[in-house]
């Protein structure tokens, strides 16, 4: 709702009413001059308030205001041509003019206030609707003086989910600097006075700070500095973020990564490594190089091809073995490949595709056994088989002549 200064209210009641005693007065002063002179303005004159009731109706007390002030010139007018006696008419028409025109300036004079006065309400409620919208976010809203301690001129209130009041920021009794983490306070500050000194207008950086109860919290800080007409620093302008979870996350992503890596270095048996998109290998592990006889800084970025038989590379076998995996999602082979040093060996190969977050390809898992020992025995198991059901055929090829 609207709410009205004192001033306002009591400009727009004198401006209504010197407006409305200019248009009574001059309807008076209308109807009385064909009485005043004896008849000589014509009563036809009466319809000269026509317009000023239809202007009044159409555009309100100030239109008709200033519908007036053209009366009362036009009565003037016939003052002066249709009578002599003119002083006391006349007098009564100047005060009609002043009357309008001081309440027309009035008027405006208002109008104008109270647009101002709009414009600066609407600003406060924008205001207001931005710091609850900032206030009910995650973002914590500072701005420093760019001096020892970075003394705080303002912060939002939401800067309470760390345990802070912002009156306790604002009159001193806790610097900003006080609540960052000892080892991080000395490259904060050093980082922040580099970036000013370089002439950056922004820059990010993540630091620990204490709670009120002393838990530490990881935040990602945004500063913007503010400087003067001769290019001084003056201000820091900071937004905060509370980004601890998201820390504790990719800790625990990268312990159980480093796990996994330790996991695969110490595997002899297989061969674990990963192929680029278009099977360039990517990484390399212990395993593989016992088993193709490549060290990692010969054969990372190399096509994996060359673990091909030439007759399988010929036909292709590489390609159909990545297309396979791109479209049911893993391939599982058994086949002859070759090691570093040519010799051939049986190998049990599974190649699975990997997405990133987008879903698209971003790389294959290669698993890689040498199983030639399994294909020696099942081959001579085969063989002896194979010898025993020739024997026991000729055993009864023999009884039976």
């Amino acid at each position: 709702m609207k709410v009205l200064s004192r001033a306002s209210i009591v400009g727009t009641l004198a401006s209504l009413a010197l407006q409305t005693i200019s248009i009574v007065g001059t309807l008076a002063v209308i109807f009385a001059l064909p009485a005043v002179f004896g008849g000589k303005i014509p009563r036809l004159f009466y319809l000269s308030f026509v317009p000023l009731v239809w202007i009044s109706l159409r555009h309100g007390l100030p239109g008709a205001t200033a519908t007036v002030f053209i009366l009362n010139v036009g009565a003037m007018l016939s003052v002066c041509i249709f009578g002599l006696q003119t002083n006391p008419m006349i007098e009564v028409q100047l005060l009609m003019l002043v009357l309008s025109l001081t309440g027309l300036f009035l008027g405006a004079t208002v109008t104008e206030r109270s647009h101002v006065e709009k414009e600066m309400q609407d600003a406060l409620r924008q205001r207001a609707e931005l710091e609850s919208i900032v206030n009910r976010s995650p973002m914590v809203v500072f701005l420093w003086r760019a001096t020892e301690g970075w003394p705080v001129e303002f912060v939002s209130e939401n800067v309470r989910q760390f345990g802070y009041a912002p009156d306790e920021f604002i009159t001193g009794r806790v610097q900003f600097s006080q609540i960052i983490h000892s080892e991080d306070r000395d490259q904060v500050g050093t980082r922040a006075s580099k970036h000013s000194e370089d002439g950056r207008a922004v820059h990010t950086r993540e630091y620990r700070i204490l709670t009120k109860k002393g838990d530490v919290r990881w935040v990602d800080d945004r500063t913007w500095v503010q400087r003067d007409a001769v290019g001084k620093t003056t201000h820091y302008q900071g937004v905060l973020i509370d980004i601890t979870e998201r820390k504790w996350a990719e800790d625990k992503l990268r312990r159980s990564e480093e796990r996994f890596r330790l996991l695969l270095q110490n595997v002899k048996d297989y061969a674990v490594f990963m192929l680029a998109p278009y099977g360039k290998v990517a990484s390399w592990n212990e395993g593989a190089e016992c088993i193709l006889g490549y060290q990692a800084e010969e054969i990372v970025g190399e096509n994996f091809a060359r673990f091909y038989i030439e007759a399988d590379i010929a036909a292709g076998q590489p390609e159909k073995h990545l297309g396979t995996a791109m479209d049911k999602g893993s391939c599982h082979d058994e086949g002859w490949r070759v090691r570093k040093d040519g010799a051939r060996f049986w190998a049990n190969v599974v190649l699975t595709v990997l997405h990133d977050d987008h879903g698209r390809v971003s790389g294959f898992s290669n698993v890689t056994r040498d199983v030639t020992e399994r294909k020696r025995n099942e081959e001579e198991l085969r063989q002896a088989k194979e010898a025993a059901e020739a024997g026991s055929r000729a055993k009864s090829e023999f009884l039976a002549t």
